[in-house]
């Protein structure tokens, strides 16, 4: 039940900062407009830096769906140019969230044998 509500509170948060880069993207929309994901990648990276690899992954799809369903100029119909940003911020995103999931495992491994070396 503690993982259950652990897990809760971290996609739920995950949920909320994605919320907040469509919030204040959409307000400077006009200002940014071909920049589709400029909130939603270094959100997504504080995700999964902050929260692990499972709601990174949750973020990015929030934010593709996102970004598609509100900030494209026909929603669901990607033009090649759209479906190559897309591309682009999926597989580098995502990338990232699983590069900060090996180095969280690389520092605690670190960690444990500093402490075996240690005693």
């Amino acid at each position: 039940r503690t993982r259950l509500i652990l897990l809760m509170k971290k996609y739920g948060l995950a949920f909320l900062i994605i919320g907040l880069a469509a919030l204040l993207q959409s307000l400077l929309w006009t200002a940014l407009e071909p920049l589709i994901f400029i909130f939603f990648f270094p959100s997504v990276l504080v995700v999964a830096w902050l929260l692990g690899l499972g709601p990174g992954i949750f973020s990015v799809i929030l934010s593709v769906a996102w970004a598609t369903l509100y900030f494209l100029p026909q929603p669901l119909e990607f033009g090649h140019t759209d479906a190559i940003k897309v591309a682009v911020f999926v597989l580098l995103t995502t990338s990232i969230c699983f590069f900060f999931r090996f180095l969280r495992e690389t520092f605690e491994t670190l960690k444990a044998t500093r402490k075996d070396l240690t005693h």
